[in-house]
């Protein structure tokens, strides 16, 4: 699978609203949910906002552990989620060494596929 089909994905499975970013390191892959600044009615305006959606721990390119972030109770409206994200366990991602890969403690290297 390619990197960029999978975040499609993830950005469907987790109802992404804008646009869904990844951090790639060596050994993992961050997604994070990102929603543009909103000027509220009284004149603020609210900042970006980057949430962590999802870990995906990697080895030789192949999903090897998942760690959801923004889910932590299990309802009957988001189980699809959870087998989706057991099903993609061992799911090889092809491309992925075509992607910058950055530091652990570098977060300039941001990679937007969506």
């Amino acid at each position: 699978m390619q990197l960029k089909t999978l975040m499609k994905l993830v950005k469907n499975n987790f109802m992404v609203d804008e646009k869904l970013k990844v951090y790639i390191y060596e050994d993992k892959i961050e997604f994070i949910d990102y929603t543009s600044p909103i000027e509220l009615p009284n004149g603020e305006t609210l900042k970006e906002f980057n949430g962590l959606l999802l870990t995906i721990y990697y080895r030789d390119n192949k999903i090897i552990a998942l760690e959801p972030r923004s889910l932590s109770l299990m309802t009957p409206r988001n189980t699809g989620i959870y087998k989706f994200l057991c099903d993609i366990i061992g799911t090889e991602i092809d491309d992925l060494k075509s992607y910058p890969v950055i530091s652990e403690n570098d977060n300039k290297d941001l990679v937007q596929i969506l």
